[in-house]
């Protein structure tokens, strides 16, 4: 769609994911790697970041994030964090940031977005689970080597 990209992941298996797409990201990073702060200023023209699409409950995700955009930025927080996060509210009213949540897409977005997904064979790793396995779910899921998805299969 024409913006530039930063995957941005703690574990080597989300870069990798990062990596293997067909639709690869401008830049992948580990946000604890030393100086990050600096290259991701440096990388944007040194304001920052135009957005954050966090896409997972971890919030320190989220947390990290926020930092990280420049003025006028927009975060979108689709991970659902059970708990609270902080923000630093000077930050976000004199730099007039936008934090916003979504939990679907209109039909509009979907089709683009599948569009984008068959135009560029877009794929994801599927971990199949019978549902005897579905047990084991939460543990896989809190697994921080997971690669993919978890699906349960009911035949």
């Amino acid at each position: 769609m024409g913006f530039k990209v930063v995957a941005i992941d703690s574990r080597k298996e989300g870069r990798a994911l990062a990596a293997e797409n067909p639709l690869k990201p401008d830049l992948i990073v580990d946000p604890n790697e030393e100086g990050i702060a600096d290259k991701l200023k440096e990388w944007s023209g040194g304001l920052g970041l135009n957005g954050f699409v966090v896409c997972t409950d971890y919030i320190d995700a989220t947390s990290w994030a926020l930092p990280h955009l420049r003025p006028r930025g927009t975060l979108v927080e689709l991970g659902l964090p059970t708990k609270n996060f902080e923000f630093e509210p000077f930050k976000a009213i004199f730099e007039e940031l936008t934090i916003r949540g979504s939990l679907v897409a209109s039909k509009k977005q979907t089709e683009d977005m599948l569009r984008t997904v068959a135009k560029h064979g877009i794929t994801t790793k599927i971990n199949v689970l019978t549902p005897e396995e579905g047990v084991k779910l939460p543990d896989l899921y809190m697994d921080p080597h997971l690669k993919g998805r978890l699906v349960v299969k009911f035949e």
